[in-house]
């Protein structure tokens, strides 16, 4: 009898959906405690791709129920289509439940999202209505699942009172019956998910908790104002599920050793340009898709993400970047200004002259890392911003969220590189600090530590710890000194198998 969450310690897309995918195999239930579909898990199954947004990552194994609490803000359109691309052995037929207390995104939140994105005054969102969701929610304006089925006059009037706020041009009787009748295909798998994962729990059952997003886009103890709605971390279970948080058994924290974010806001060891990654990328997906940067913005933020999310992952490294990673040691010598003998002309044509450099090879090691790494957005095709290892951050996620196990993912996308760097404090204008400066982030400047490389063949093939390369073990347990934290689980490869597992929590 055992509860066990698994929450971000980034910006989310830590890969999140193989940990819970993994320790899915032995619960019961698999519940969903906050966010909406503006989350985004990818699994491999085989050779197939499965990208979820609402649905937990645990509903890949048929044994287990799943849920969805009150915390999590529902799209009911998309929930369907979630559950129509689940089928065969993955079906959702009866074991799929949503809390009837759960709100409802509506149209004028969508629309709100977009328009607060396109006047440029929004975060950086994925535009599915989820920040103007919790607005209402909080504003007392919001529209819950159960409103629809058992109250439906309320739920005219609050839809009447989003309209007023929002601005909206729609008919409110339009909008209402649009919702009902997504809300009544979806009648059966309504229920009161507090009630069934505390029933469930006195009968002995496994319970997996899946956060959405991570910790440093937690509204409260996050990067704020560029930050999620709900709380993704251990706060969020009580207020999400309804359960007494004492009840959680073991919290699996889950790290990428790739750092990444997508949207606004401050990222300490970020080395792409966020400017020339988007150029690159894109000019990549309209050459790809045929069309020209014009056609692409003509098009609505759902086609735009089915554009990039078509081509984005077939992106690769140009061959000037390529080189560049092919001569990385000479690369850094020739910025570090130290002597290259002979100094490639290739070399230095690529990455220029004076303080440009620098910021080139940064930006080309980033680039590296997210081709490496296939980092854009599940739910968007974005490209996310990427860097080193924050460790200061990282322990500021385990010591704010009670974790006592970490779960490393993409090991092998830092492989094959001379030396490897983490963060393990932060220089400001008048100090060196070794705790998260959440207000003055925006000008902190990294103080490194470097480690030794390894190669990515030797991770990839790796089924217990010790078949580990030297320095990717010296990775690790730096990892774990750090942050006073023992690894769990080390993600060594793409595949839904492709992991080291220490330690099982439902087996403590």
């Amino acid at each position: 009898m055992s509860i066990v969450a698994v929450i971000g310690t980034q910006w989310g897309d830590e890969g999140k959906g193989k940990v819970v995918d993994r320790y899915g195999q032995q619960a019961h239930w698999v519940v969903r405690y906050q966010g909406g579909n503006n989350a985004g898990h990818t699994i491999v199954v085989g050779n197939e791709k499965k990208i979820l947004h609402l649905i937990p990552s645990g509903a890949m194994h048929p044994q287990a129920g799943v849920a969805l609490g009150q915390g999590v803000v529902i799209s009911p359109e998309a929930l369907i289509q979630e559950i129509e691309s689940l089928s065969g052995v993955y079906t959702l037929e009866s074991r799929l439940k949503v809390d009837l207390r759960a709100h409802v995104v509506t149209p004028m939140q969508i629309a709100a999202d977009i328009q607060r994105e396109q006047r440029g005054s929004g975060v950086g969102s994925t535009r599915n209505g989820i920040g103007p969701c919790h607005e209402d929610r909080a504003g007392k304006r919001g529209v819950r699942c159960g409103d629809f089925l058992f109250n439906p006059e309320q739920a005219r009037r609050q839809l009447e009172k989003q309209i007023e706020h929002w601005s909206y041009a729609g008919s409110g009787e339009q909008v209402f019956m649009e919702l009902a009748g997504f809300i009544r295909k979806l009648e059966k798998i309504f229920a009161n998910v507090t009630d069934l994962v505390l029933d469930a729990y006195q009968q002995g059952k496994n319970i997996l908790l899946e956060g959405a997003q991570g910790h440093l886009l937690d509204p409260d103890f996050g990067t704020y104002p560029h930050v999620t709605s709900s709380n993704p971390g251990i706060a969020g279970i009580a207020a999400g599920l309804g359960i007494d948080p004492r009840l959680v058994s073991h919290v699996t924290g889950v790290v990428k050793a790739v750092m990444t974010r997508v949207g606004d806001g401050a990222f300490p060891s970020q080395l792409v340009q966020e400017r020339w990654q988007k150029e690159e990328v894109m000019k990549f997906i309209y050459e790809k898709e045929g069309i020209t940067a014009e056609e692409f913005e003509a098009h609505d933020s759902k086609t735009q993400n089915v554009i990039r999310k078509k081509w984005a992952a077939q992106f690769s490294l140009p061959e000037d970047y390529a080189y560049v990673m092919q001569h990385l040691s000479d690369a850094e010598k020739y910025v570090q200004g130290q002597t290259v003998d002979p100094l490639p002309e290739r070399l230095a044509t690529i990455l220029g002259s004076g303080e440009r450099k620098q910021t080139r090879l940064n930006h080309l090691l980033g680039m590296y890392f997210m081709a490496a790494a296939g980092e854009f957005g599940a739910t968007t095709g974005r490209p996310r911003r990427t860097g080193w290892l924050d460790l200061v951050a990282l322990k500021d996620a385990v010591e704010k969220n009670g974790i006592n196990g970490l779960a490393i993912t993409k090991l092998d996308c830092l492989g094959d590189l001379p030396e490897v760097k983490v963060v393990v404090g932060y220089s400001l204008e008048d100090q060196t600090v070794s705790k998260f400066p959440e207000f003055r982030l925006q000008g902190a400047i990294p103080v490194y530590e470097c480690l030794s490389g390894w190669d990515s063949r030797a991770v990839t093939r790796a089924s217990i710890f010790v078949e580990l390369p030297g320095g990717a073990q010296s990775y690790v347990r730096r990892i774990e000194d750090f942050v006073h934290c023992p690894v769990h689980i080390i993600g060594t490869g793409p595949g839904r198998n492709q992991a080291i597992e220490l330690h099982h929590p439902f087996s403590f």
